[in-house]
């Protein structure tokens, strides 16, 4: 307690006790460390989503529970986030994909013909080593 001759606290110096103790506290405790970075990830995440895409957080969630939690195209899981695919010239939103799938579909310039036409490259070897049809239906 302050006593008549001690003068009180300054909030900057309160704020720099408070800073001190939240940077000791990060660099000694791991699980306050881990829930600090997870809070600025998803801060991130949010900020990126909407200023990039226009979508918040919800929306994405909403979009991947559309999609049964899998990437569009391959139908896996993935424990890290989904990208999402957008068209650069409309600026909308087509789908949540994997990062294979969505670099895949910017490789063949989101060119149907062109995907269809590797689609069908792939299908004819499979017909002649039907051996491999086995292993990548399986993945």
């Amino acid at each position: 307690m302050a006593t008549s001759e001690e003068k009180p606290r300054s909030k900057n110096a309160q704020r720099e006790q408070a800073n001190a103790r939240n940077r000791h506290r990060y660099a000694t405790d791991p699980e306050y460390r881990a829930y600090k970075l997870a809070g600025a990830r998803r801060s991130k995440r949010k900020a990126n989503l909407k200023q990039r895409y226009g979508m918040s957080l919800k929306d994405y969630d909403e979009r991947l529970a559309g999609q049964g939690g899998t990437c569009l195209i391959c139908k896996r899981k993935f424990e890290r986030p989904l990208c999402v695919d957008h068209c650069h010239e409309t600026k909308e939103v087509r789908a949540l994909l994997c990062l294979k799938c969505n670099l895949g579909a910017g490789y063949y310039e989101h060119n149907p013909v062109f995907l269809r036409n590797a689609a069908d490259v792939m299908e004819d070897w499979l017909k002649r080593h039907p051996q491999l049809r086995s292993r990548k239906e399986s993945k």
